[in-house]
């Protein structure tokens, strides 16, 4: 792993001179250009957020007029940006368990700069990491953003610790897109036509071809969003990971068209566990329909709405950085 280091200024240093380097300012790195990146990008040049530089897969960019961006430097050199800023954006595609993203967040960690991330392979794998930077880490952005879930949960949680209360059940639909396809399904949409209207739309993870590949993509990733929401909820004794989720797909594809148009995909947490799976009562009027996310503890459910859109999370991330980390400062670096 990549070590970053910034020089301090020296102690002998007069005091005006140290505290003329304490200037507010906010630059901030972006790591990834998709959907997200892209979102977030055009809101940090809307709120005249100093963007250092964005990092992509072949190299790192800067972006030059409005919708553009030019390659500035090899990837190689991508710590040269991470030392200038002063807060990092982690807009990187989910990929396995956060292999990539640990290349860049670890480092920034250390240094002690904030990471607000929407991508979830890193925290669903590392929780561990996610409690040692619980200051730095903001993590409401990788289960339904839009919703605020996280950010909820942890609110009632304080609630109950204040009261002397655990929650005793959390039950949740943590996968917009096959929120969607199941909704659409049971209205009689063929789930090929539903998949392609979900990928249209750009609420899937990705568009692999096949509607099974992709469902599986986005199986994936409700796996990945359970085991942060159990371990955030402090419920488990024992840390979960995505692969420790059990979910049972039909194997054929005409079982999983019947399964889809018949049934809803949940996941119940409780102090004994995970049970994962697809239920019957696709009538429940708790059920959110379309792209929708929801959380519900202990029967009464405490958010609830959209659970995809690069734009909405975008502006989730952009709201941690305000909320969580004003005025982020230069301090005595240089």
């Amino acid at each position: 792993m990549i070590t970053l280091q910034r020089e301090r200024v020296h102690e002998e240093q007069p005091r005006i001179v140290q505290a003329a380097k304490q200037i507010w300012e906010q630059r901030v790195l972006v790591l990834g250009n998709g959907k997200v990146g892209k979102a977030l990008v055009r809101l940090l040049s809307e709120n005249n957020i100093d963007i250092v530089a964005i990092i992509k897969s072949d190299g790192v960019y800067r972006q030059r007029g409005e919708g553009k961006i030019e390659k500035i430097n090899d990837l190689s050199q991508w710590p040269i940006y991470a030392l200038q800023a002063h807060a990092t954006f982690n807009a990187l595609p989910t990929e396995g368990e956060g292999e990539i993203e640990s290349t860049y967040v670890e480092p920034i960690l250390n240094l002690r700069e904030p990471v607000i991330t929407a991508a979830k392979g890193l925290v669903a794998a590392r929780w561990d990491l996610v409690e040692k930077n619980a200051d730095l880490l903001s993590i409401t952005a990788t289960v339904g953003a839009p919703t605020r879930m996280l950010k909820e949960m942890f609110n009632l949680k304080g609630e109950y610790d204040r009261e002397g209360k655990v929650m005793q059940e959390i039950v949740g639909i943590l996968n917009g897109t096959t929120n969607l396809v199941c909704d659409l399904a049971s209205r009689g949409v063929p789930v090929k036509e539903a998949v392609r209207y979900a990928v249209k739309r750009g609420f899937a993870e990705t568009d692999n071809g096949t509607p099974r590949k992709t469902l599986e993509d986005e199986f994936d990733d409700w796996k990945r969003k359970a085991a942060i929401v159990a371990n955030a909820s402090g419920m488990l004794q024992k840390k979960v990971k995505p692969e420790d989720i059990m979910l049972a797909v039909p194997e054929s594809d005409d079982e999983l068209e019947k399964c889809l148009a018949t049934k809803r995909c949940v996941v119940r947490i409780t102090r004994e566990g995970i049970e994962a799976g697809f239920i019957e009562d696709t009538n429940a009027p708790w059920l959110p329909r379309g792209p929708h996310n929801l959380l519900r503890v202990d029967g009464k459910v405490i958010a609830r709405g959209p659970g995809a859109g690069a734009e909405l999370t975008a502006g989730v991330m952009f709201e941690d950085f305000t909320d969580r980390f004003p005025g982020v400062a230069t301090e005595w670096y240089r």
